[in-house]
């Protein structure tokens, strides 16, 4: 999704079972990680129009769904450097 080939998996945060889609009925899992790379400039696949870096926090007040919230919160509280 975008484009970045080269990146060091640091933590796994989640793993979700999805339902299957109507027309393919093979299970699906989300998995939402934490990985760092030194590659700043990205290229979208073709179903997404923009992205925007942002730190933890602003994340967290732009994100709209619960579950999203949650996998931001487990950085934070589990592996954001604290001050």
């Amino acid at each position: 999704e975008t484009g970045i080939a080269e990146f060091k998996l640091k933590n796994i945060l989640r793993v979700v079972e999805l339902p299957p889609l109507e027309n393919d009925p093979v299970p699906r899992l989300c998995i939402v990680y934490w990985a760092i790379t030194d590659r700043m400039q990205i290229q979208l696949s073709p179903e997404h129009q923009n992205y925007k870096w942002l730190d933890p926090q602003e994340a967290m007040e732009m994100a709209t769904l619960s579950g999203v919230k949650q996998e931001i919160q487990i950085y934070i509280d589990n592996f954001m450097i604290k001050a």
